[in-house]
């Protein structure tokens, strides 16, 4: 992604977040001038059908009193919602930003490769999850191989599993999809010097 694209798409964003900011704002806003207008005209009805609080015979106006309390609270609770969702907008927007500098963490991490160090994929790709895919009886008798011609590895499933993996993993990443062959080239050549044939997969 180039830096224009990049300064577009956190454009873009921002103009987004502010969109949503401002609609909360804005919805708030409508709702609290709503409940103040209704608030007050209902203590006006109140004031001038009542007296000490008793209704009489106003059945009418007591009904419409009735209904603009109601009205209040449920504008009270979809305030709650607006709330809520503001909320919730900007609590993405947190996660979001401490995602996207995680990441930036780790791409610069990988820019300042450090010397002995092979650059690894942030995602998995094709080459990786060919090697990663390899099951134990795949490795096993690759890591015989090994062990014959002079690697130091423990006769333990695990630990000849993870030596194997990570040395056709360093061959993945320095040859991509030629690390089987150079991987089955290495063994044939050992093989040859230690006159063992195991029987390794192709």
């Amino acid at each position: 992604m180039t830096d224009t694209t990049k300064l577009a798409a956190n454009t873009a964003a921002i103009a987004a977040k502010d969109a949503v900011n401002g609609l909360a704002a804005e919805s708030r806003t409508t709702i609290l001038d709503a409940m103040r207008s209704i608030s007050k005209n209902a203590d006006e009805l109140k004031d001038c059908h009542t007296v000490d609080g008793d209704w009489g015979n106003e059945i009418d106006a007591k009904a419409t009193y009735e209904a603009e309390v109601r009205l209040i609270d449920r504008l009270g609770a979809l305030l709650a919602d607006v709330e809520r969702m503001s909320e919730a907008m900007r609590g993405a927007a947190v996660i979001a930003d401490a995602a996207g500098k995680e990441i930036s963490s780790l791409k610069s991490a990988l820019s300042t490769q450090q010397p002995g160090t092979l650059p690894y994929p942030i995602d998995l790709t094709e080459v990786l999850f060919d090697v990663l895919s390899l099951m134990l009886w795949d490795t096993g008798p690759i890591a015989h191989v090994l062990r014959a011609g002079g690697a130091d590895i423990k006769k333990r499933a695990e630990d000849e599993q993870a030596h194997v993996l990570h040395w056709l993993i360093q061959l993945a990443l320095q040859h991509g999809p030629a690390w089987r062959e150079r991987a089955l080239t290495s063994i044939n050549e050992i093989r040859a010097a230690t006159q063992k044939t195991p029987e390794v997969p192709a």
